[in-house]
């Protein structure tokens, strides 16, 4: 692993429909909350400049930075989906999200785009939320099948290997 650029960053993913409807909320709140970890996000479009510019926040083009999203799209697009949570489509882009920032930083906090933050969260809570753990996360178990919060310690051994098998 090469270029470690943070210690720790927020990551996210979503598209202008998804921002317009909800992430929006959650850039808005990362701004307001005068967040100190920078926000990766990784949208659909090749023009970054429909979404908030601000200086702790990048953007990328998810089918870029990951063309292996595509072929997954592709191979499953035909798949008959009974309800959303068995949606492979839907979900693939928090996981390909998730692979593309592997390298980004030592310890990547994936959040949903349909969360907030409510008030800045202190420097000291990162070390505390995943420790020296390959990953943490905060379940949904009542509600969905996934979680909305998941962190990965980038610099694990343990951790790239879960990200190969990931879109495996």
């Amino acid at each position: 692993m090469e270029n470690l650029l943070m210690n720790n960053f927020f990551l996210t993913t979503f598209n202008i429909k998804l921002y317009n409807e909800y992430a929006k909320n959650l850039i808005d709140s990362y701004i307001e909350t005068k967040q100190t970890v920078p926000l990766i996000c990784y949208v659909e479009e090749d023009d970054f400049t429909i979404y908030p510019q601000y200086e702790n926040i990048t953007y990328y083009n998810l089918y870029r930075e990951v063309p292996e999203i595509k072929k997954f799209i592709e191979r499953n697009k035909n798949r008959k989906v009974i309800s959303y949570i068995y949606d492979g489509i839907r979900f693939c882009y928090k996981v390909y999200a998730q692979y593309a920032g592997r390298n980004l930083g030592k310890r990547q906090f994936f959040i949903d785009a349909d969360c907030i933050f409510r008030k800045q969260i202190p420097e000291e809570w990162y070390d505390n939320f995943i420790g020296d753990c390959d990953f943490s996360y905060y379940p949904r178990p009542s509600y969905y099948s996934e979680t909305g919060f998941i962190a990965f310690n980038c610099l694990s051994e343990l951790t790239q290997k879960f990200f190969e098998e990931y879109i495996g």
